[in-house]
């Protein structure tokens, strides 16, 4: 998860108290909302997110690209060496089918627009779905990764639904391991992490336990007016010419993979985690920085690790930003849902992604915060969010496939165009709709073909063919380092199926270089990251850089009373 902005923060499900509970006595739920159910019936297209999403398993021109799925991988370590798959499977079935997207399959109609088709509940079969592995005691670190790699390189059957599971049992530490993993174009973090807790047992008293989408806290930025000012400026800019002209990529490093092999086939992930951080020890280092949170300390911790990573590596990307040559930054998911969905979450795709530059020249520890929380401020302030979501809603979809088509290859003459587009609408409805959405600078560079192709594909590949978006795609994933994403899980014990869970991960698997996921369980927290073998940076470099930085970070903050906290200084840009 982001940093926090006003209205636009990654809601999480919180189960309330779920304890133990036999799978027989289990009710089936209804998950999702009324609205949600009544969207997921036979033959209901994909909004534009979902859809593109949905083309990396269906359109024969993203897989000619190598282009992956972008994969949820869930994993629900339980207690017990040797649950019983069959109760696990029949957890599953009882919570899963009732939503149309988990038992529905995929398909690519003759314009490129994708379906999502419901099968009957019967027809799922969960001993395809759910496999079951023994790992007769030596099942470790290395298998785990190798499980992540397998599911992101491991092709989607077309006629089954786009998620999966394994249960290994006998792990080599003594427990078990439920790892389920979900294509993104089912839906996003927010809806899939209440899916995922929803498999929890209900509380002892025997009432289906609510579920209440909850959001974070919001703390109020603290910059000073001619800082919001220049900020909120800054957020027009980014959400309106940033979204139609993408801004030039990060410097090359060892963490994003090079433009080179971009085509070749993915040989897979590596994974590394770090050790569970005390929550209460996080939130003591915050209570230390006046005006800080928990979110600003995490993403102080990932830039200090990434050059932390970079210096042990030698990794010349370093001097470059150092020099001010370079920079690197974090694509993050921002949840884009109002209000709050009682009785389930709202599947589907319904978030922005905002980017975040890293702050690399820090001085030390304390200044790595108090920068992160001076961007995360500017972010809080900024309209950039609402315009890239309000200008993705207007633009995407108002034009027929035919001038898309002509206007994204950029080689069309202008009397093929003008065609085109008088002979679908009348001039005056043409002018009303087009320039009232748009400077006329960027329509005219943009219909006659002047404008660079990331120009439409950004805002109108709803309908863009799939041919043009998988050519861009190669490129879209990787413009920044890495994704960062933060997401809350339960504070309480938990069990599933009757076994009790003793850690949960949940982590994204896709086609860019870096992933950081970050998820709080039962009061610790821990750090995730998954590094794309085609990078040559090292995953446990990053994994050992992330405990340094916390220990340095601690380490400095060791001497400060939390009723006696620092005061950020003035990073004012004017």
């Amino acid at each position: 998860m982001p940093p926090e902005a006003p209205d636009c923060i990654d809601n999480m499900f919180v189960p309330e108290e779920p304890t133990r509970r036999p799978t027989s006595e289990q009710p089936q739920q209804q998950l999702l909302p009324r609205s949600d159910n009544q969207a997921s019936v036979v033959g209901q297209r994909a909004s534009g997110t979902s859809r593109l999403f949905a083309l990396c398993s269906t359109s024969e021109s993203f897989m000619e690209n190598k282009i992956r799925p972008s994969l949820i991988n869930a994993m629900i370590f339980l207690s017990d060496p040797k649950p019983d798959v069959d109760q696990i499977r029949q957890v599953l079935a009882d919570r899963l089918l009732c939503i149309p997207r988990f038992r529905s399959v995929v398909r690519m109609d003759d314009k490129s627009r994708v379906h999502f088709d419901p099968l009957a509940r019967d027809a799922v079969d969960f001993r395809e779905h759910i496999k079951l592995v023994d790992g007769r005691g030596k099942y470790g670190e290395e298998d785990i990764e190798a499980l992540v790699t397998d599911s992101f390189l491991t092709d989607w059957p077309s006629d089954r639904p786009l998620w999966r599971g394994t249960l290994v049992t006998n792990l080599a530490d003594g427990r078990s391991l439920m790892f389920i993993v979900i294509d993104h174009a089912i839906g996003d973090c927010v809806g899939l992490l209440a899916v995922l807790t929803s498999l929890f047992d209900d509380p002892a008293d025997g009432k289906t336990k609510t579920q209440n989408l909850q959001q974070r806290r919001k703390t109020a930025p603290s910059l000073r007016w001619s800082h919001q000012i220049v900020s909120f400026v800054g957020g027009m800019y980014d959400g309106i010419i940033n979204t139609l002209v993408p801004p030039p990529c990060d410097i090359p490093s060892s963490i994003r993979i090079p433009r080179e092999k971009l085509e070749f086939p993915c040989p897979g992930k590596a994974l590394a985690q770090t050790r569970r951080f005390p929550i209460d020890e996080v939130k003591s280092m915050k209570n230390k920085l006046s005006g800080a949170t928990v979110n600003d300390i995490v993403l102080a911790l990932t830039a200090m690790a990434v050059r932390k990573s970079f210096e042990k590596i030698g990794d010349e990307a370093l001097d470059l930003i150092l020099n001010g040559k370079g920079k690197v930054r974090a694509d993050f998911p921002v949840n884009m849902r109002t209000g709050t969905a009682k009785g389930g979450a709202e599947l589907g795709n319904d978030s922005v992604l905002g980017t975040f530059r890293f702050p690399i020249k820090h001085s030390d520890p304390i200044d790595a915060v108090w920068q992160c929380k001076s961007r995360v401020d500017e972010i809080k302030v900024s309209p950039s969010l609402r315009l890239k979501k309000v200008l993705y809603a207007a633009l995407h979809g108002h034009a027929p496939d035919t001038v898309l088509y002509a206007a994204l290859h950029g080689h069309a003459p202008d009397t093929v165009l003008y065609a085109a587009l008088h002979g679908h609408a009348p001039d005056t409805v043409l002018y009303a709709a087009l320039h009232g959405h748009a400077p006329d600078t960027v329509l005219y560079a943009a219909l006659h073909g002047h404008a660079p192709d990331t120009v439409l594909y950004a805002a109108l590949h709803g309908h863009a063919p799939d041919t043009v978006l998988s050519t861009k795609m190669l490129d879209g994933m990787n413009q920044c380092s890495c994704i960062v994403s933060n997401v809350i899980g339960p504070s309480q014990e938990a069990a599933v199926g009757g076994y009790d869970i003793s850690d949960l991960s949940f982590t994204n698997a896709y086609g860019g270089g870096l992933y950081f996921g970050v998820l709080t369980f039962k009061d610790k927290l821990r750090i995730s990251a998954i590094l794309d073998k085609r990078c040559s940076g090292d995953v446990k470099v990053i994994r050992d850089s992330l405990e340094e930085a916390y220990e340095d970070l601690r380490d400095a903050l060791k001497d400060v009373d939390e009723d006696c906290p620092l005061r950020q200084p003035d990073m004012t840009p004017l």
